[in-house]
């Protein structure tokens, strides 16, 4: 039980650690002028590269560009009110499981655990968000490609636990249902993510309903989900 309790608050303590880290980075994404860039700002000296720039450097120059994590561990391990476990995340999460991740190459619990948790959330969040070079992956593409790809990857526990853990049509997402009716995500159970609890917004020929319903995708089950929806395909 000791032991248990020990565990519990070493995983609260960095999860909270975590959730500072994050709100950090949110607040170098928003609000900032174009060279005030979070290694600007922390006085690190990376290149600025577009996605077409970075797939053309050279080895070396790849080399220079995964420094970060070592300098964000670098960084972060002066300060005092950071931990050491906060600062062995930014240093680890691009360690892969199996090996093959930098800047040094850990292989299976040498990374550190919260690091093991953090490197597949880190690939997610990447995966689901805009990027220059391309749009973002809807939650449930972001979810087959980490189940497909992250086996070498990610630590198998973790992966699987993460994967449980998000939904692959959110609260407030677009979905077509398979009658071609368009409906927004009211409500997603924990153990059916994929039949949740819709409202119904417009006929299967696309008019916009002037009294949209519920429909509980658990208890009709000749009714589901075929697509997730992006933004620019709904024309209400």
């Amino acid at each position: 039980a000791r032991m248990q309790q020990a565990r519990h608050r070493k995983m609260t303590q960095g999860l909270l650690d975590l959730k500072r880290l994050y709100w950090n980075l949110r607040r170098f994404r928003t609000g900032r002028r174009k060279d005030q860039t979070p290694y600007r700002l922390l006085g690190l000296r990376l290149p600025e590269l577009s996605f077409w720039e970075f797939l053309k450097l050279t080895p070396e120059e790849f080399t220079v560009v995964q420094e970060h994590a070592q300098l964000g561990y670098n960084l972060l391990s002066k300060r005092d009110d950071i931990s050491s476990v906060s600062a062995h995340v930014a240093w680890e999460h691009h360690e892969k499981f199996d090996g093959s991740g930098y800047p040094r190459g850990l292989k299976g619990t040498s990374i550190h655990e919260f690091a093991r948790i953090v490197s597949v959330a880190d690939v997610y969040d990447a995966l689901s968000t805009d990027r220059v070079y391309r749009k973002r992956l809807l939650p449930h593409e972001a979810i087959e490609y980490i189940r497909d790809t992250g086996r070498a990857a990610f630590d198998p526990e973790f992966g699987k636990i993460f994967l449980e853990s998000i939904a692959p049509f959110p609260i407030g997402s677009m979905v077509q249902l398979n009658s071609g009716e368009i409906a927004v995500v009211q409500r997603v159970p924990k153990d059916f993510p994929a039949r949740p609890l819709v409202k119904v917004i417009t006929s299967p020929d696309g008019t916009l309903l002037d009294k949209p319903y519920d429909k509980d995708l658990q208890r009709e089950l000749s009714a589901f989900i075929v697509k997730a929806l992006k933004d620019e395909e709904v024309k209400l």
